[in-house]
């Protein structure tokens, strides 16, 4: 079984065969864990911690309390319980062709970014592009971090959507992700025009 999560910095973490890597932007690279351990589940706290349920024990990554002294890339032994989650959840996995919804992650909002923020460069990558209008342009809410993400009906345009935007938008690292996350707002967009309709 494989399991994912996204952190604030746009990294998704992901677990396949007992194994954890770790993407930033088109590259995968597996994240060491202690000789021995198999990782059995994967989770990215608000302020970027990594937590990794493996080997009857939890371990952490990175975050705001990072162990002083730990070598930077490596995952340690996290002493006391990790933050107890408000509900239970289901994880996103990598989109795919089997999914039954895939979602493309076009944007991490940064702390400071306004509720109403409106994406002025991905209306602008996605303007006369028509073909896009059976997606549903949404904000989201995951463990706290806020996205701009789009619900896809194919893994095709998906696809085409996760290019796009990576092509246009510079500096952006698009993600698509199995996942049905909690909605904040739906952005409605003009995809003719660029604009947002009213």
């Amino acid at each position: 079984m494989l399991t994912a999560s996204a952190a604030p910095d746009g990294t998704l973490w992901a677990l396949t065969d007992d194994a954890l890597f770790a993407r930033k932007g088109d590259a995968w690279e597996q994240a060491p864990l202690p000789d021995g351990v198999k990782a059995r589940d994967v989770a990215v706290g608000s302020d970027g911690a990594v937590w990794v349920a493996a080997g009857g024990a939890i371990l952490k990554h990175g975050g705001a309390s990072e162990a002083a002294g730990a070598a930077p890339g490596t995952i340690q032994l996290q002493k006391g319980p990790p933050p107890t989650p408000k509900e239970n959840r289901t994880l996103p996995r990598p989109g795919g062709p089997k999914c039954p919804q895939n979602l493309v992650v076009l944007y991490t909002f940064s702390k400071t970014a306004p509720d109403d923020y409106d994406f002025p460069l991905t209306r602008k990558a996605l303007k006369g592009r028509t073909e896009f209008s059976p997606a549903r342009f949404v904000v989201t809410r995951d463990m706290g971090q806020r996205f701009f993400a789009a619900f896809v009906p194919t893994w095709d345009l998906a696809k085409k959507l996760e290019e796009r935007i990576k092509t246009d938008v510079q500096g952006s690292a698009p993600q698509i992700v199995c996942a049905k996350p909690e909605v904040v707002r739906e952005l409605k967009l003009d995809l003719k025009t660029g604009e947002v309709a009213k």
